[in-house]
Formats: C-alpha cells, structure tokens, sequence
C-alpha cells in the first residue's frame, strides 16, 4: 500500500480507481473469511483505513478547486 505522499501525487481519477481495487479486494477478503476464523484479521482493517485516507485526500483535492 502507497503512503499518504504517495497518493497525494496520484490525480483524482487514478485515487478514485484505487478506492474500486481495494474495495474489491476488501469484498474478497470477506468473502475468503466467511465461516471461518480470520487469520490475517489485521489486513481488513488495513484496507478500511487505506480507503479511508484516499477519500479524505479526495475530499482535500475537491475542496481545492
């Protein structure tokens, strides 16, 4: 997963694109764990934040125009 400088640099469209990937692989993810116990528990949460902190860059980007 990129840093937060990292996704600064990336233009709108290319952010709003990798909100869809990771919302995918969030899906994915659930999906594997379902009706079992989650061994890497700590990964959907990496993926809740990284979401959040693209859409909050957005929100940055938006607000700049």
């Amino acid at each position: 997963m990129e840093t937060v400088n990292e996704l600064r640099e990336l233009s709108v469209k290319d952010l709003g694109e990798r909100v869809l990937e990771l919302r995918k692989k969030e899906m994915e993810e659930r999906l594997r764990t379902a009706g079992q116990a989650a061994k890497d528990s700590h990964l959907k949460r990496k993926i809740r934040r990284a979401v959040a902190q693209i859409k909050t860059i957005l929100t940055e980007k938006e607000a700049a125009k």
